[in-house]
């Protein structure tokens, strides 16, 4: 038991850590829950253990909102980071975007620097229904794969084709 405990508030958007103070957190006596926002991000979660299980029979380790420590030493939050064998580094990471014009561009643009400070080569991008094509031009620059989906039920199978598509071919070539 410690006397001095330290709290540490976590954002679901840019997965930053930050202190009651840095926070500035206005505590609420009532709280209100969006039902569909809930159960979109349920379903969404549903999903992606639906990819993860997948992934595992090909013998692809994956994790849901995993983490990754960057060369800046600040540990990167992905919808999705991928592990061949036993390699502590990942091979891949993805990260889902639903796409909503206002933010789209600086959700595109924290992933591409995540990945930088992370130093993964292989960067997935899963959009729904889809991107500007302004995006698609930043995607490209920057070597990211797209996956673009009509719907959340395309995630499993198209996010599993895409990852199974880069491990083949990261690893046929290494053989």
């Amino acid at each position: 038991m410690l006397d001095d405990i330290d709290q540490f508030y976590k954002c679901l958007d840019c997965g930053k850590s930050s202190t009651v103070d840095e926070s500035r957190i206005l505590l609420l006596n009532e709280y209100v829950f969006d039902v569909d926002k809930l159960s979109s991000i349920v379903d969404l979660d549903t999903y992606m253990f639906s990819v993860i299980k997948e992934l595992d029979k090909m013998g692809i380790k994956a994790v849901h909102q995993g983490a990754v420590m960057g060369a800046s030493r600040i540990s990167h939050t992905f919808s999705l980071v991928a592990h061949a064998g036993k390699l502590e580094q990942p091979f891949l990471v993805a990260d889902i975007i639903e796409t909503d014009q206002r933010t789209d561009k600086m959700r595109l643009l924290s992933f591409i620097g995540k990945c930088i400070d992370s130093r993964i080569e292989n960067k997935i991008i899963v959009a729904f229904p889809n991107l500007q094509d302004d995006l698609r031009e930043l995607i490209n620059t920057n070597g990211i794969m797209l996956v673009e989906l009509r719907s959340r039920e395309d995630i499993t199978f198209e996010l599993v084709k895409s990852v199974e598509e880069i491990y083949h071919k990261v690893y046929r070539d290494k053989e």
